[in-house]
């Protein structure tokens, strides 16, 4: 029965997105990105490919570190790596370590079984989640050795609530090895799921890509004319939630030495044009900086693929998300020391968690409590230098896994 539902509950996913095209550029891209695959892998000719499967952007971030590692230590393998979304595929189409770069084709039994054949793969390596039913049941058939890494679970996932516990307990048995990154989630995985043993905790591969981009920093304009000598405060992956806060703080600071820079979650022309109606001539867009003139106050990035650089320019980073759904990566400004806000929806990341224990990171619920945490970190330099400690060292302790992950793949000859 769940797997009936399964069935319908993609085929109406997938014509929701083709009724969506004329309206929706994101749609769009969605379907007309997995038209003639199959004509496309004709020509595979991979030599011991390495397929590693991610949901989006995200997950490519995650998993990145792994695929960067084995494209180095093993030059003889070609690498495919598939998308589930566009804002994953369209980034990160012409990455430079895969042979080739696809979206995934809706989970089918054919579909599944003509993919698989087509790539012909030795290795498969999942991220973090997307399971897909019968790509990975047509693996397991064909005894490909297949992996989940970075993984995380907790007793709030569907996963292990009635009615779908049966129907994801048979997706689990498909892998032939799950890599968790918390011991609790190795030790909640093994009670739920008896009968799999081959769990271990490796870690998150994203401290491993976070620490390498801090390193090797993506380029950016010049910026010296925009920040001079303010304080700088960088606002990630917001959302509409996110952003009518900031609205009201910078309002509130406009007379404070401070110099924004907000990076939305998606791109939308709505967002850019609620920020130019609300901050009048106070603001402008990363593509115009070459225009910038005094008075400048907010910085609005209308591009991809900057965020996790731009960090290095700010003094505190606020993340998105955590006002109206849940909050994205804080490892990224971690990395760099930057004391860390965000909205009250953090407890699916044990990375919040532990660093509001350790003072790294602070829980704000409004705009008077975004004003007043702001105004309290930014002239304390003790209190930043602490947090810069504090958060450098707590994303060089969690680091590791990619080469924990690996020595096990090698030591049990998948690789």
């Amino acid at each position: 029965m769940i797997l009936l539902f399964y069935r319908i509950s993609l085929w109406i996913y997938e014509m929701l997105a083709i009724c969506a095209m004329p309206i929706y550029p994101k749609a769009k891209k969605w379907v007309s990105g997995r038209k003639n695959w199959r004509k496309q892998l004709s020509t595979w000719g991979g030599k011991k490919t390495i397929w590693m499967h991610c949901s989006s952007l995200g997950e490519f971030e995650q998993g990145r570190p792994l695929l960067d590692a084995i494209a180095k230590e093993y030059p003889d393998r070609d690498i495919l790596l598939s998308f589930f979304s566009p804002s994953g595929y369209e980034i990160r189409k012409n990455y430079g370590n895969a042979k080739k770069v696809v979206y995934l084709p809706i989970d089918s039994p054919d579909n599944a079984k003509t993919f698989i054949e087509l790539i012909n793969p030795k290795l498969v390596i999942f991220v973090k989640y997307d399971l897909w039913y019968f790509y990975l049941k047509t693996l397991h058939k064909k005894n490909i050795p297949t992996f989940l890494i970075s993984a995380s679970f907790n007793p709030n996932q569907k996963y292990f609530k009635f009615p779908f516990q049966g129907f994801y307990k048979e997706i689990f048995s498909f892998f032939t090895g799950i890599f968790t990154q918390h011991e609790d989630s190795h030790d909640f995985l093994q009670s739920k799921l008896a009968g799999i043993t081959s769990v271990w905790k490796a870690g998150d591969t994203r401290f491993d890509r976070v620490i390498e981009q801090v390193r090797h920093p993506a380029p950016l304009k010049p910026m010296d004319m925009f920040l001079s000598e303010h304080d700088c405060i960088i606002a990630g992956s917001t959302w509409p939630a996110d952003d009518q806060l900031l609205i009201q703080v910078i309002n509130k600071l406009k007379d404070h030495r401070i110099k924004w820079i907000i990076a939305p979650h998606e791109l939308n022309p709505k967002t850019f044009e609620m920020y130019k109606n609300k901050l009048s001539n106070r603001m402008i867009l990363y593509s115009e900086i070459n225009a910038l003139h005094p008075g400048v106050q907010v910085l609005l990035i209308d591009n991809i693929g900057l965020l996790s650089t731009l960090y290095k320019l700010g003094d505190i980073a606020y993340i998105g998300g955590g006002i109206s759904k849940r909050i994205h990566n804080i490892q990224e400004p971690a990395a760099y020391g930057l004391p860390i806000l965000f909205g009250p929806r953090y407890h699916d990341f044990r990375e919040a968690i532990d660093l509001i224990e350790q003072q790294g990171a602070y829980v704000v619920n409004s705009s008077n409590q975004l004003e007043k945490r702001i105004l309290q970190i930014l002239p304390a330099t003790e209190l930043r230098h602490n947090i810069f400690q504090t958060n450098q060292h707590y994303i060089q302790l969690k680091s590791g896994a990619t080469r924990q992950i690996l020595n096990i793949l090698q030591t049990g000859k998948w690789i």
